[in-house]
């Protein structure tokens, strides 16, 4: 009988030291940590554009006539002041003689009157004209003036009208679209209807980049940052750009009714493009030097703000912080820890089960910490 007993107070004790062991085992989570330390932040905001000229001029015309000639064709080379295109000169050149001819019997008249004047003032001075005769002749006199200034007013607006039949180039650059052809109406703009664009000029040896940040970053966004592009054309290439004009006002909605902002970009390197290649953009908007930073993925957000879990010997703790400048991998720590404290960064399946004081086992301190693919790099 106490053989018995013996033998079931071992199976008890083993059965008890198995399930205290089993219940030890699954109160522990297994986690991946990181140890706080400092490193350089840079925060990014990206975007995606196209490369455009600096000056970039639609050219139309301010007199409405059909278009004669055209001189200039795309990928042609012009300079200011080069004629573009010849417009029919027919019907101002017309209004510019008949001007002439009224200006010239205004003239005429005007002469008569104002000898007619000088005489009707002598003898008003001498007594032998009524004072009316006199009022009329100089009426007479001050309104043929006035008529006489009207007409060389209407004889300058109708020469400058002739000489708008000769459509030259605003500035030096390439033409790179003729939108009409010889025969065609060119037509002036009003308020209501866009007038004709016969062609467009840019300086070619001036570009930039015109992106478009989402309404997430562009808050962050200033005049002067540092921005690196990547160009389709040039694969494999960066080149150094700085922000020079911020739009407040949102230009385009891409999928899911994104709002976009454009920003313009200056390229600091010398580099031949062409309008419309595609460029991305980003944008250095915060700096943080030899800050204590952690991964980006060690951190949490609920109701109350950002948080980590930091391991204090075998349990894990909900700690409260405050970020500062974050980049694509890092955050820096601003207040909550210090460095050399180790907080958890994975795996997310155990991150989310994690609870205050809950016991945790390290499986892996991470030495090095990247965002390609979704993985760790570990050493």
């Amino acid at each position: 009988m106490k053989k018995i007993l013996a033998i079931l107070s071992i199976i008890i004790l083993f059965g008890v030291f198995v399930y205290v062991n089993k219940r030890k085992k699954e109160g522990y989570k297994e986690v991946n940590v990181v140890v706080v330390s400092k490193k350089d932040i840079r925060e990014w905001v990206e975007g995606d554009g196209e490369a455009k000229p600096v000056k970039l001029v639609n050219v139309g015309s301010d007199v409405t006539a059909r278009i004669e000639k055209i001189l200039k064709r795309e990928g042609d080379t012009v300079h200011k002041g080069d004629t573009l295109c010849i417009l029919d000169a027919s019907t101002y050149l017309a209004k510019v003689k008949e001007v002439k001819a009224k200006l010239e019997m205004d003239t005429y008249s005007f002469e008569n009157s104002r000898q007619n004047y000088e005489r009707s003032l002598r003898l008003y001075q001498k007594g032998l004209l009524s004072r009316k005769a006199f009022e009329d002749a100089k009426l007479s006199f001050d309104r043929l003036s006035a008529v006489l200034k009207q007409d060389s007013s209407l004889l300058e607006q109708a020469k400058r009208n002739l000489a708008r039949t000769v459509i030259t180039s605003p500035i030096d650059g390439v033409v790179l679209a003729v939108n009409k052809e010889e025969g065609e109406m060119a037509i002036v703009g009003t308020v209501n209807t866009p007038g004709s664009v016969i062609m467009t000029v840019a300086e070619m040896d001036r570009m930039e980049v015109k992106g478009y940040v989402d309404e997430t970053g562009i808050l962050k966004v200033r005049r002067g940052q540092k921005v690196v592009i990547k160009l389709d054309a040039f694969a494999g290439r960066r080149f150094k750009g700085e922000v020079y004009r911020v739009v407040g006002m949102p230009e385009s909605a891409g999928q899911g009714n994104v709002v976009t902002y454009p920003v313009y970009v200056r390229i600091k390197d010398s580099v031949r493009l062409l309008p419309g290649m595609s460029a991305s953009i980003r944008i250095m908007v915060n700096e943080a030097l030899d800050v204590p930073s952690i991964p980006v993925e060690a951190i949490g957000r609920d109701k109350k703000g950002y948080y980590v879990w930091r391991v204090e010997g075998y349990v894990c703790r909900k700690q409260r912080i405050e970020k500062g400048a974050e980049s694509f991998e890092f955050a820096e720590i601003v207040k909550g820890l210090n460095i050399g404290d180790t907080v958890i960064v994975g795996p997310l399946s155990a991150m989310r089960e994690l609870k205050d004081s809950m016991r945790v086992k390290i499986k892996e301190v991470i030495k090095k910490v990247g965002r390609r693919h979704g993985r760790f790099n570990r050493t």
